[in-house]
């Protein structure tokens, strides 16, 4: 189809009016015409379509636009809290279609939810691609891009980045990422891993990353799901199932496969160690998480230019060590 805006909310006449204001030429998309050629800007609810039709539609858009009544009360007498009203199935359906598609969303009237879009990054050529995953160390956080610790392996490989790396993000977030990527045999991964004492916590009509540093910057988060659960065994037993997919993809593929253990706990290490294709390059000493930092970013947290190198070195060694 052509670019197809689509307003989502009820069926009622605020949503048609609020269409035309953005464009004189919007028309109410129900059964009667479901089945024509759309473009430009429409609106509809799952009470004009009904559910199957109303999800089928939606996955058309080019963006979606969830439009909900200006009080908030719906036809159903339901609201976006409601599980399972008008209300609730129409945000929830447009969020998720709306990431899986990797189409803008935007809530209309007010910011009642954050979402996280998972869908990862293109490849860059149809050559091999050098595909970078992890936390916010292996996204340069508090450095200068070009100081992160693998700019020397991507030098070294002479291969086009894919980076999908993100600030905060967990161990299964990271293997999401890559297992939906575009991925093909002759690719290469380096993969910096975090603690395992992190990951999504949906909630409602919200998706949080819990993890330590987040306890610490807002309190808020205490309110969400107490700090004592991210010390329980299954975070460990949840990354660790997260890696051994990603493996599984890559042997089947035929990439190349190397992680970095920057952040990661004991847990992790004590399985992954014994791995040629695992490198541990922090906490050698075995004490605080920053123990072995030569210095800190700008941030004056995260590790510095000077222990980024310190990780590059390790790394590039590994890597020849690989044969790659």
């Amino acid at each position: 189809m052509d670019n197809l805006i689509i307003l989502v909310g009820d069926s009622s006449a605020y949503l048609g009016e609020h269409a035309r204001k953005i464009d004189k030429k919007a028309y109410l998309i129900n059964l009667d015409n479901i089945d024509e050629r759309h473009s430009g800007v429409v609106y509809t609810s799952i009470g004009d379509l009904g559910l199957e039709k109303f999800i089928t539609f939606l996955s058309n858009a080019t963006e979606i636009k969830f439009c909900p009544p200006f009080n908030g009360i719906w036809t159903d007498k339901g609201n976006i809290h409601t599980k399972y009203s008008m209300a609730w199935l129409s945000m929830y359906y447009c969020i998720i279609i709306s990431t899986i598609k990797s189409i803008p969303l935007h809530n209309t009237f007010k910011d009642e939810y954050k979402f996280a879009p998972t869908l990862p990054k293109p490849r860059i050529s149809n050559s091999a691609n050098l595909w970078i995953a992890g936390c916010s160390t292996t996204a340069a956080f508090a450095i200068d891009k070009n100081q992160v610790w693998w700019k020397p392996a991507e030098k070294y490989l002479n291969l086009p980045v894919v980076d999908l790396s993100r600030n905060s993000s967990s161990i299964s977030y990271a293997s999401d990422q890559l297992i939906r990527a575009d991925l093909k045999k002759g690719d290469k991964i380096i993969w910096g891993l975090t603690t395992s004492e992190r990951f999504y916590w949906y909630s409602k009509n919200s998706i949080a990353m819990i993890s330590n540093g987040h306890y610490r910057l807002n309190k808020e988060f205490g309110k969400i799901i107490p700090q004592t659960v991210l010390l329980e065994d299954h975070w460990s037993t949840e990354a660790l199932a997260s890696v051994y997919r990603l493996e599984n993809v890559c042997n089947k593929i035929g990439i190349d496969l190397l992680m970095v253990g920057i952040h990661a706990n004991i847990e992790i290490n004590a399985m992954l160690c014994s791995k040629l294709n695992y490198i541990i390059v922090n906490g050698m000493r075995g004490l605080d998480w920053d123990s072995d930092f030569l210095d800190f970013g700008t941030d004056g947290s995260h590790p510095g230019p000077l222990t980024h190198k310190k990780y590059s070195r390790k790394v590039l060694d590994r890597i020849k060590q690989l044969g790659w």
